[in-house]
């Protein structure tokens, strides 16, 4: 293993050519001699109503050695404008005690784009958005396993605040449901017993680099109030409980079970049991220079006592068919499942270590007494993925998928995905009180992994 230091501060030209745009810029690293990084970029886009852009960063990790980083973003171009600040602490270790986060932004945005192929649909809303989210961790000395006595058990107490707000709108909700822009907050506490152990391993995701997947037995409660200006003020409850293992010889899997629920005028309402299952088999070796890993991603969601406009929904973002970005596919009841056979090089070509995949997305939603399931949309594939750290790539996703008989105006039947980072990847999949900055605020019970 190679450890390398660097103290000085470095700058280099950077360019990056990709399946939407092509991008130069100039990094800034270990500015003024600490661990600070700034970038600016200015890319030239693959399409005529959003032909430029304008991004950058700059990021102070570690400050005075308290593992606190601060990160502050910006972006300008003709669909979004605005800019985002974190500052925040993860558990980074078994012995961490407390960790948090303080988050805001503030942006106008003139349009979106669900993917690059597609038209751009007007919007036109200037919003603000808050979080800040505080934990802290016990350690549980008294429990221990005969397998494994250095085994360390938390109890993690946690709060977090949620605000969205649109200071600037140009209606609530669309009739068909495509577009909402609804005002809301909401407050969660939350109690949780996790294993603190993980399963290392590489090549899984991220190409070469060790990655740590969880182990065991975890779980939290989480309760609050949560209050948007269609329905007002509501309390919500959930249980959440996961358990992951690694079976000798076949793979590692997670299964993971949530029950979440609004309270009203004490009546239940929009409640949602989601259960899901990760998968992963262990190397099979094809060869000197070839090796095999099979995925399997299966979820399922049943709600119950929902309002009007308030159905679950899939898509790329949560689970659905990969490049799909619209809420095609709408109901009280969701699955999917996606298998992605995985070929990974053990050699290198011009410095790129790279694996190549398959895979099949099915995803169905259904409403009422009738069929179960009432709408199924498909997707097939191809990837490839590659890593060269020599070249400042240290992950790229370019991806081909086909969608038979999908018959959407919005959406062709094929697209062209490319990601700097795998959008399917098994993370930290605990659910009991681990950090992200992600804002997310959805009609179903909040999503909560992150509390």
């Amino acid at each position: 293993m190679n450890i390398v230091t660097q103290d000085l501060m470095s700058w280099n030209i950077v360019d990056i050519i990709g399946i939407k745009s092509a991008a130069i810029g100039i990094e800034l690293k270990n500015f003024l001699g600490l661990s600070q990084h700034w970038n600016n970029y200015i890319s030239l886009n693959y399409r005529k109503d959003k032909l430029w852009s304008f991004h950058g960063g700059y990021e102070y990790r570690n400050i005075a050695s308290s593992q606190v980083s601060l990160n502050l973003d910006y972006n300008y171009d003709p669909f979004v404008k605005g800019l985002e600040f974190y500052v925040g602490r993860k558990f980074y270790s078994s012995q961490t005690k407390w960790a948090g986060y303080l988050f805001a932004n503030l942006y106008k945005q003139s349009a979106k784009e669900n993917n690059f192929l597609a038209s751009a649909v007007p919007t036109n809303v200037l919003f603000n958005a808050q979080a800040l989210w505080f934990a802290r961790a016990y350690s549980l000395p008294f429990i221990k396993m005969r397998k494994d006595p250095n085994m360390t058990y938390k109890f993690i107490i946690s709060a977090k605040f949620n605000r969205l707000q649109y200071l600037a709108r140009p209606f609530t909700r669309t009739a068909d449901n495509a577009q909402s822009f609804i005002n809301g907050h909401s407050f969660l506490v939350g109690v949780g017993f996790a294993r603190w152990d993980y399963f290392a391993e590489q090549n899984v995701n991220e190409l070469v680099a060790t990655e740590f997947f969880t182990k065991g037995f975890n779980s939290s409660f989480l309760c609050g109030l949560a209050n948007d200006e269609e329905v007002g003020n509501r309390y919500y409850t959930a249980f959440v409980g996961t358990y992951a293992y690694k079976i000798p010889n076949f793979g590692y899997f997670a299964l993971r079970g949530k029950w979440g629920t609004y309270i009203k005028n004490e009546k239940a309402q929009n409640q949602v049991l989601n259960t899901s299952l990760l998968f992963y088999s262990n190397i099979i070796n094809f060869g000197k220079k070839i090796f095999f890993r099979q995925f399997v991603r299966a979820n399922f969601n049943q709600g119950w006592n929902f309002a009007a406009n308030q159905d679950l929904f899939l898509n790329d973002q949560n689970g659905g068919v990969r490049g799909i970005f619209l809420n095609l596919l709408r109901g009280e009841r969701t699955f999917s499942v996606s298998i992605e056979p995985n070929f990974y090089a053990k050699f290198k070509v011009v410095g790129f270590s790279g694996s190549v995949f398959a895979f099949a997305d099915i995803a169905m939603a259904g409403s009422g007494e009738g069929k179960y399931f009432n709408k199924l949309i498909q997707g097939y594939g191809l990837g490839l993925r590659v890593r060269n750290l020599g070249l400042g790539i240290d992950y790229f996703d370019l991806t081909f998928a086909y969608y038979p008989n999908l018959n959407e105006a919005k959406q062709k039947n094929w697209n062209v995905l490319g990601n700097f980072s795998n959008s399917r990847k098994i993370g930290n999949y605990s659910g009991t009180l681990y950090d992200s900055k992600t804002m997310i605020f959805q009609n179903a019970p909040i999503d909560d992994a992150d509390i």
